[in-house]
């Protein structure tokens, strides 16, 4: 899979009590590899019904089966991705005929998604991380049978239609969950965790951290068997555990930067001769904010910018991204035409130059909020060197200075795609990790946490890129929440 955050994460927290949040390896599927329930009256869902799953895809090729209790005798249910439309998809049968419904967003293979099938005797309904993607009406009540309750591949005698991916945390309710028990499920936890346990018929962790991964929870004894060489060789996961698990997550503070006087310098510049580089960072500001707080950019002491990432000039709630380039030294630079920003709220921001390309992008939150491209490339951008500093917070000659809180700035050398800057943004909480997994290596050439977790401000690339405080800058911030993956 491309860069995915969730692989090899170590962890960076302390050790916790009984409870906690490690990356675990999830149950690998593929091949001729998946996993059995044997069937129980628990789980012949029919007048309503529930059923969800973590899912992360690695190839996309041919139908890939999620849950099935479906054995191709027009009766019961199955939740699937289906390649050939680029959607999740889920079908009931109802009086022997089909009731099928489609997501409306097109998943990415790489990327973690909570997926969930909904059926109250009215509707089915699909929900992706807890925002439902697609409704169809479906009246009445679901044809049970007796099949076998498989993960990772259809019901059929004989098994087909694997999923080729990572699957944990396969859950089922007697019940249609309310909005807000299906935003719960989107934060991954042991299943013994969720609120809804009285109709919850079925929780497999699925996950290398648990101490019996397929064990349901419930104690309806609907344990899962894992067929083939199935594994916990899955992508990880950072998932909340009811015992053991590995380090607690914990909220630490985020850096204040106060206008005044705060700043991280960098003593070198980063980013080199190159024809590509993505800044990201969380940041928080607020109606006291001023415009055109900065950062992150690099300069030569002067004002000659080599990049900048910072707020627009006439309103905070803007972004821009620029950088000059090495031939002639003509800068360029792109901004959001709207507002991208809110006061009082965490958000993960990305700029990203790519003069091959030609193109500027600026996301927010893992969506695309810019994409201009014909900018005027013709060469690499401006190098590093001894004449070039970066700086977080404070531009040079003590301007641009930003009022409002910054974790987790990161700098690479390349130009990350939607799927890898969505896998950053979801790996959300991290911000950070000790060591980068070996698919986001290429390319990283800082990663600064900036909290009071690790207020070191070391570069956790590995490329001794530390950052330095001045001004009294400190780890005071808002508070911000840090997963740990192992």
């Amino acid at each position: 899979m491309s860069r995915s955050m969730m692989t090899g994460l170590t962890a960076i927290l302390g050790a916790g009590g009984g409870g906690g949040i490690s990356g675990t390896n999830t149950l690998r599927t593929g091949g001729s590899d998946y996993a059995n329930v044997t069937d129980s009256a628990t789980l012949q869902f029919s007048s309503a019904m529930t059923i969800a799953a973590y899912v992360n895809i690695d190839t996309t090729g041919g139908k890939q089966t999620i849950i099935s209790k479906d054995a191709g005798a027009s009766d019961g249910y199955e939740l699937y991705y289906d390649t050939t439309a680029g959607k999740f998809k889920g079908h009931i049968y109802i009086s022997g005929a089909i009731k099928e419904v489609e997501s409306a967003i097109t998943p990415l293979a790489g990327v973690w998604y909570n997926v969930a099938l909904w059926h109250d005797g009215t509707n089915l309904k699909l929900y992706v991380d807890g925002v439902q993607s697609g409704i169809a009406p479906a009246i009445g009540s679901i044809d049970t049978n007796t099949a076998v309750f498989r993960i990772g591949a259809s019901s059929t005698t004989v098994a087909t239609n694997v999923f080729n991916g990572s699957i944990a945390l396969v859950m089922g309710w007697n019940d249609d969950l309310t909005p807000a028990e299906l935003t719960e499920i989107v934060t991954p936890k042991d299943p013994s965790l969720y609120t809804q346990q009285a109709s919850m018929q079925i929780g497999l962790p699925l996950n290398g951290g648990s101490e019996n991964p397929e064990t349901d929870t419930t104690g309806n004894s609907n344990n899962a068997v894992l067929i083939n060489g199935a594994d916990y060789t899955g992508v990880k996961l950072a998932i909340e555990q009811s015992s053991g698990g590995g380090p607690a997550e914990a909220q630490y503070n985020m850096f204040a930067f106060d206008a005044v006087d705060d700043e991280i310098v960098v003593s070198n510049g980063v980013c080199g001769n190159n024809d590509a580089v993505t800044i990201s960072a969380w940041v928080k500001i607020s109606s006291s904010t001023p415009a055109e707080g900065l950062i992150y950019a690099e300069n030569d002491g002067t004002s000659r910018a080599g990049v900048i990432f910072r707020l627009s000039a006439t309103n905070r709630k803007k972004l821009l991204i620029g950088g000059r380039q090495s031939s002639n030294g003509t800068f360029y630079n792109s901004e959001t035409s709207t507002d991208v920003l809110t006061d009082d709220t965490l958000h993960f921001v990305t700029g990203v130059i790519n003069t091959t390309a030609n193109n500027h992008k600026i996301y927010v939150d893992g969506a695309l909020v810019l994409n201009e491209s014909s900018i005027g490339w013709t060469s690499d951008i401006v190098g590093n060197g001894l004449s070039f500093n970066a700086k977080i917070g404070e531009y040079f000659s003590n301007n641009l200075r930003f009022l409002g809180d910054m974790s987790s700035v990161s700098i690479y050398n390349d130009e990350l795609n939607q799927a890898e800057v969505t896998q950053l943004y979801n790996g959300g909480k991290i911000p950070y990790y000790e060591t980068l997994p070996s698919s986001l290596t290429s390319g990283c050439v800082m990663a600064i946490e900036m909290s009071s977790r690790d207020n070191t401000l070391n570069d956790l690339s590995g490329n001794s890129n530390n950052g330095t405080a001045n001004g009294g800058v400190t780890d005071n911030g808002s508070l911000q929440t840090f997963a740990a993956y192992t």
